[in-house]
């Protein structure tokens, strides 16, 4: 959609600060309107606080704009639909960049030595003859300025006093001028007299034009003499800065018709006007079924490709920010976690039993993401923001929307109030009850995938090797772009036994769970013989398909099927299926055989594909698991409470709760940014955390303060000696008044008792 302005209106706040609100509708190109009428306090920016306990994970945004029709119809508004009318709040900011000077680019008009560097200073002398007349002396420096931007310069000047015995006086001029060099735009000037030995000045300049180009500076020497000495005359300019004035988005969203009101039979009245970010709306949106479905086969997917598909849906195409910074395996400190922790989508589907499919909301879908970090999402300065409770001063991952490529800096959200001044008899302090134990559930369940990598080889030869039977067993072992195959070609003097062809391919390793009543591998693959070549030309015989589960090297189960007779020149396609036991829970790979019996063949060639391995108890499940976690020594007399989680760490790879640190490397042990909590497990990471945040008594505190947009909804308020996360946060922008909800942050580390046991539910359903 495209979206064209229709309405706007600009309000200043206490500091002269200029917002604007846009009204942009769809597909609009006409006449665009100005509102210049509304009441004290138009425009709000408020961020709804659930409860003391503040556990959300997703928190909507929403805008409110109210202002005055004295007669304008208004009605466009009241009949529009959802997502008719794009609304943007847009804070105007003035940027100072400091220019760095390049010497070479002076130039003086008439004589003088060139510029030289005299930090912070560049300078540069000017000879100045006592004669009639003086000539000007300028020197030009290059800066490309926008119309309304001013620039200050600092300059002295400083001049040899004996050389001028006589009445004298100079004229500094300091200027802007065009890119021709023959326009002054914008100049002053300094006078300064005999006995003074030195003029300084800050001079502030406006550019009244687009791309002013040059700053100027030049001495006038005025005289009464008839003396035909020369004195010297040294410029000094500083460094200038330029100060830019610009409109930075603010906030975006989109209006609400249903929360529009104004008055019915009056012609002249107000009219309250809500906007959304959308992220509350994401309730009534099911979690797309293309993303599942899609034409890559896979449906295990970096966590941030889910967050884009999640997002994309609220229609705000927005940068996304994470400073959420755990570790597991080989995802360090230094890596971005998103974008390195692999989740299966089919989380997000539902059987029923009346074999109805379902898919969950895409709210909730973003929640079970965040709940399992301990983290929470909220659109502040115009990017979706996550951040994690604890981490204060940590790096921060930006993700570019539309590749997702990343950069990550060092960011402190901490701002102290002690100096703040706060609206009478705003505060209010209450206390909130700790918890000190958790109850916590991890539902999980088995789709009956595949739990060997890439066997459908779209993703090349990616998850599959030969090496363990030598490099030199094949001739060829590539992925064969013709039929997204596995291609492999093999023949005498590649034979891993002189007295027949032997075709290997191993999985990468993978781990099983297995129940105490034995667990089943149901293995499947296609492959297809051809181009065989034996010394009889019409020569048939056996061919052996074997399938092996290895635990290292040792085989655990081996399957061996027999291929029907064919002649060599045959390229028949077969499907191999089988199944192989197994009791153990643990790491295995799955190893795929064929033989070409008899002496005397040459070569042979075959495609492998749709390579399968699925776990069967005999039935496919995977129990939910049980976790109880309490703080050491605080057994009695305790406040517990039950969480859940969607995503965490378990053993297999068709789980779809399961997190993985690549596609198919399931995560093992989790840290979190501070290392109060090293090479644990997921769940009791995230146990130790949640218990971190509210094992004590704490502060909740209301207040309302005279702020500015310095202080956002993920600002880390100090105050009074305590850290606060905000919990709910309204901001009236004309008079700043902040209002907000602060929940302290605790920070002491303990000890974990932790503990863990299989329940008979899957995916939270018995039986």
């Amino acid at each position: 959609m495209a979206y064209g302005l229709k309405y706007f209106s600009k309000i200043r706040d206490l500091d002269d600060k200029i917002f604007t609100i846009n009204l942009k509708q769809d597909s609009y190109s006409g006449q665009v309107y100005e509102i210049e009428k509304y009441p004290i306090n138009p425009l709000s920016l408020t961020y709804r606080a659930s409860s003391k306990e503040d556990d959300l994970s997703v928190h909507g945004s929403e805008v409110n704009f109210t202002f005055y029709s004295d007669g304008t119809n208004y009605d466009d508004l009241f009949t529009s639909e959802i997502r008719d009318w794009k609304v943007e709040v847009t804070q105007q900011q003035q940027t100072v960049i400091s220019e760095s000077i390049d010497l070479t680019t002076f130039d003086l008009n008439g004589s003088g030595q060139d510029w030289v560097d005299d930090a912070p200073y560049i300078k540069s002398d000017i000879t100045v003859f006592l004669g009639s007349p003086t000539p000007t002396k300028r020197a030009y420096y290059p800066l490309v300025l926008s119309s309304g931007s001013t620039v200050d310069v600092d300059v002295k000047f400083t001049y040899d006093q004996t050389s001028f015995s006589n009445t004298w006086s100079v004229t500094y001029t300091v200027g802007l001028m065009n890119a021709a060099l023959n326009t002054i735009i914008n100049s002053k000037s300094i006078v300064a007299s005999y006995p003074t030995t030195a003029s300084t000045a800050t001079v502030t300049l406006t550019a009244t034009t687009q791309n002013a180009a040059y700053i100027y500076v030049h001495a006038l020497v005025d005289y009464v003499s008839t003396s035909t000495n020369t004195g010297t005359v040294r410029c000094e300019l500083l460094v200038p800065s330029t100060q830019e004035f610009e409109e930075i988005l603010y906030w975006s969203g989109w209006l609400q018709p249903d929360n529009l009101t104004r008055k019915f039979v009056n012609p002249a009245y107000y009219i309250n006007l809500n906007a959304t970010d959308g992220l509350a709306e994401l309730k009534d949106i099911p979690y797309p079924v293309e993303a599942i479905t899609g034409t890559t086969g896979e449906t295990t997917v970096p966590q941030i490709e889910i967050l884009k598909t999640i997002l994309s849906q609220t229609g705000l195409e927005l940068d996304i920010l994470s400073q959420v910074n755990y570790r597991t395996n080989t995802v360090s400190g230094s890596d971005s976690l998103f974008s390195n922790v692999y989740a299966n989508q089919n989380r997000y589907v539902k059987n029923e039993r009346n074999g109805k499919r379902t898919y969950l909301n895409c709210y909730d879908a973003l929640s079970y993401i965040l709940e399992a970090y301990n983290a929470r999402i909220s659109q502040v300065e115009n990017k979706w923001s996550i951040i994690q409770k604890f981490e204060i001063f940590t790096p921060l991952t930006t993700f570019n929307w539309n590749d997702l490529s990343y950069t990550r800096e060092n960011r402190d959200r901490t701002i102290n109030i002690d100096s703040y001044r706060s609206k009478f008899d705003s505060d209010e302090l209450s206390k909130i009850r700790p918890i000190k134990q958790i109850n916590l559930t991890f539902f999980n369940k088995n789709v009956g995938e595949s739990v060997v990598p890439n066997g459908n080889f779209l993703a090349g030869i990616s998850g599959w090797n030969n090496t363990p039977f030598g490099t030199g067993e094949y001739e060829l072992f590539e992925w064969s772009s013709g039929n997204t195959s596995l291609y492999t070609k093999v023949d005498t003097s590649y034979s891993y036994d002189p007295s027949y062809g032997r075709f290997i391919v191993e999985s990468d390793p993978i781990t099983l769970e297995a129940l105490s009543t034995g667990s089943t591998l149901n293995v499947s693959f296609d492959f297809n013989l051809f181009n065989y070549s034996h010394d009889l030309p019409s020569w048939q015989g056996q061919r052996y398909v074997y399938a092996w589960l290895k635990s290292g090297s040792t085989v655990i189960a081996s399957s061996t099927a027999t291929a029907n007779p064919y002649y060599y020149s045959s390229e028949s396609q077969f499907t191999f299926t089988t199944s192989l036991p197994f009791s153990v829970t643990g790491d295995y790979t799955l190893a795929l055989l064929i033989t070409l019996e008899n002496n005397g063949w040459n070569s042979a060639e075959i495609y492998w594909d749709n390579i399968t391995a699925v776990q069967e108890y005999p039935q496919t499940i995977t129990y939910d698991k049980y976790y109880n976690a309490i703080a050491a020594g605080q057994q009695f007399g305790i406040q517990e409470v039950d969480k859940e989680l969607y995503f965490s760490q378990g053993i297999q790879q068709n789980d779809v709760g399961n997190l993985k640190y690549n596609p198919t490397g399931l995560t093992t042990t989790w840290s979190n940014n501070d290392s109060s909590v090293l090479n644990e497990s997921h769940q009791h990471l995230y146990a130790y955390e949640k218990l971190k945040f509210s094992r004590f008594f704490k502060n909740y505190l209301k207040i309302t303060l005279k702020a500015g947009t310095e202080i956002n909804f993920n600002s880390v308020i100090e105050f009074d000696g305590k850290n606060y996360m905000i919990s709910g946060y309204t901001y009236n922008i004309q008079m700043k008044d902040l209002s907000i909800q602060l929940i302290e942050l605790l920070t002491d580390d303990f000890t974990l008792n932790f503990t863990q046991k299989t329940l008979l539910s899957v995916d939270g359903e018995v039986g």
